[in-house]
């Protein structure tokens, strides 16, 4: 999945294109790697769906073709196996069969990307491996609008991976490849709890939790409409409300997010228990819900000993850009941005 066959092309930077249920985001760093946006901008899709000619219009003004694509909510299927100690094509055939039947899928159209957790095998000889995987069919037809487009996709990843690197990109200095982190990504509807040990992913998994289930709890305690819960939500946000209000609005969201706020505790463990991999470093929240009022004081409180961090630089960049900062702010932006500063990949597969 995500493999290419080509280099980056030399002088511009990736394009990260986000495929949502309802948008499409595309943001291009200045340089390769780099925190600065040179561009940024996006357009409704149609539950996932991508007008073509549209796209084409949004790509005036980027440099380059050359971009890593996430597809939607629900396209991609992760799954934890356990494989012999492979590499490169032999890993990723292992997997695509070993998957194939979790998933009542016929192999022959699956594509698999084998992420290994476990640096050393178990007592089995085996290596603890999260299987991502999607339909090369479902794949095929949602890049042929980024296709006609004329962008050229390198990589297609999933989302947590992009949110996972984008607080791990300094961590591939030699003093930071232990440091463990939780990265908590709040979406609309589904959130993902990604672990990273320096820029690796040691643990993933989704919770169905998220901004909508926030706002049906905010609406059923304040007696209004789910869309002025939501309002309200986003108004809080931005720190728009009287402070009472907040305080309200604040208990039924963490009502709300608690099957997460548990699972991000558990994932904390998790990491530091069962998978010994030390004391975690921090936990980030982020996503288009990351910044509603009382998730992140929840996360706080039920991971003790771990501080929350705030990338503020990373903040600060995102939202100087006016097509970032008027459309839903750096949380709902990070997916694109960490899709954008993926690492070239000197040369793979075709997927």
């Amino acid at each position: 999945m995500s493999r290419t066959t080509r280099r980056t092309e030399r002088g511009s930077s990736l394009i990260g294109i986000e495929i949502g249920t309802d948008e499409v985001r595309l943001v291009q760093p200045k340089r390769a790697g780099a925190d600065e946006i040179r561009r940024a901008a996006s357009m409704p899709t149609d539950d996932g769906v991508v007008d073509p000619s549209r796209l084409k219009s949004l790509a005036r003004g980027f440099a380059g073709r050359d971009a890593v694509v996430s597809p939607p909510p629900g396209e991609l299927e992760l799954r934890p196996v356990r494989l012999p100690r492979l590499a490169g094509e032999e890993l990723r055939e292992a997997a695509r069969w070993e998957v194939a039947p979790l998933l009542d899928v016929d192999g022959s159209d699956l594509v698999a990307e084998p992420i290994v957790i476990s640096p050393q095998p178990g007592e089995d000889g085996r290596l603890e491996i999260l299987v991502v995987a999607a339909r090369v069919s479902r794949m095929t037809m949602l890049l042929e609008p980024v296709l006609e487009a004329g962008f050229r996709p390198v990589a297609v990843e999933p989302g947590f991976l992009a949110t996972g690197r984008v607080f791990s990109r300094r961590s591939r200095r030699d003093a930071e490849r232990d440091e463990v982190r939780l990265v908590v990504e709040v979406g609309d509807s589904i959130s993902w709890l990604v672990v990273m040990r320096g820029d690796a992913v040691v643990f993933a998994k989704s919770v169905a939790i998220g901004g909508a289930d926030f706002d049906r709890e905010i609406a059923r305690d304040l007696g209004i409409t789910e869309d002025e819960a939501r309002s309200t939500r986003l108004d809080a946000a931005r720190g728009g409300l009287d402070d009472l209000v907040i305080e309200a609005l604040k208990e039924s969201v963490r009502r709300a997010a608690r099957p997460m706020i548990d699972e991000a505790a558990m994932a904390i463990r998790y990491a530091t228990v069962s998978a010994r991999l030390g004391r975690s470093r921090a936990v980030h929240v982020t996503g288009p819900a990351g910044s509603t009022p009382g998730v992140a004081e929840a996360i706080d409180a039920a991971v003790p000993g771990v501080p929350l961090e705030v990338d503020h630089l990373l903040d600060a960049r995102l939202r100087a850009h006016p097509g970032i900062a008027e459309h839903g702010g750096a949380g709902t932006w990070v997916r694109a941005f960490g899709l954008a500063i993926r690492p070239p990949v000197a040369r793979e597969e075709a997927a």
